[in-house]
């Protein structure tokens, strides 16, 4: 399961760790950009399922908002499951630690173009991938593929050695967020109640 730690904890190594999101693996975390990590109380509590992740290109206007496959039957069933995908969506396969990967359009109902990174760095891809096609696209050491509908790659310019950089919205993200938002709107009525008090005065 992808995750995300939201404790304060900083690593001269590692950073902070609540911006990072993981894999939890045994008794580590396995970080996707920052390696393994010790799995201590204070981290494990903290931990929250990631529901997506966002790529941001760094040095072009382009991003893509990710749902994440995380277990090898999610990996093996990719987008075959999915009738469209919207503008800038995608599913992301992270591989901590690296792999050689090999993908195909299976049944996918719609062309995708596949991207390959390394170190977040686009390291290879393919384009417009044909409906019913059997070949293969592979890549060896690759930490994570993205894949977006046809056209993304051509319609942004992007291009291998690009860098990307992620952020991840957890379930405990959209919590806080929540709260936020109420903790907001109650000094919100506040204001306009001690408003209307004064201008009563």
């Amino acid at each position: 399961m992808l995750v995300k730690s939201h404790a304060r904890d900083y690593h001269d190594d590692h950073g902070w760790l609540h911006e990072d999101a993981g894999v939890l693996l045994d008794e580590h975390i396995a970080f996707i950009t920052r390696g393994l990590v010790p799995l201590t109380q204070e981290i494990e509590a903290s931990l929250s399922p990631v529901n997506h992740i966002h790529w941001l290109w760094l040095e072009r206007d382009a991003r893509v908002k990710c749902k994440v496959a995380t277990t090898h039957e999610e990996k093996i069933v990719g987008l075959q499951s999915y009738i469209r995908l919207g503008a800038n969506e995608g599913l992301y396969f992270p591989y901590p630690g690296g792999a050689d990967v090999s993908f195909h359009q299976g049944s996918v109902k719609f062309p995708l173009d596949i991207i390959f990174l390394r170190d977040d760095e686009i390291v290879h891809f393919v384009e417009n991938t044909r409906v019913g096609s059997k070949d293969t696209w592979a890549c060896r050491d690759c930490d994570g593929v993205i894949e977006v509908n046809a056209g993304f790659i051509d319609e942004h310019g992007v291009d291998t050695g690009d860098e990307l950089t992620f952020f991840a919205n957890s379930a405990q993200d959209l919590q806080d967020y929540q709260r936020e938002l109420i903790v907001i709107e109650a000094e919100r009525k506040r204001e306009l109640l001690l408003g209307s008090i004064v201008n009563g005065l």
